[in-house]
């Protein structure tokens, strides 16, 4: 028998969804390393590195976002869902590197 939270009431968060957070912020820590990783030499190649970020910070932001909000509603975790968390984390964390 579970206690169903109040509708204003914040429930705790399933160890899925803070694994899901430290992908998502790892990911989007290890796209900025790769900023400062290969200095480049012209205002174009730092406009492009720019440009290029904050592509994948928009990608990796809405995902997270709707991730969220899906997530927040889903009554428990099944074995399905699961399957679909790993797989969207494993797609998120391979981002930085494409």
């Amino acid at each position: 028998m579970s206690i169903q939270p109040l509708p204003g009431e914040r429930r705790p968060r399933p160890r899925i969804e803070t694994l899901a957070d430290l992908v998502f912020g790892l990911s989007l820590s290890i796209g900025a390393i790769g900023l400062i990783a290969s200095a480049p030499t012209t205002q174009s190649e730092i406009n492009s590195h720019i440009y290029a970020f904050g592509f994948t910070f928009l990608v990796l932001i809405t995902a997270w976002i709707i991730y969220t909000t899906y997530m927040s509603v889903l009554p428990g975790e099944v074995r399905a869902i699961t399957f679909l968390n790993v797989a969207l984390l494993l797609l998120v964390a391979l981002i930085p590197y494409l």
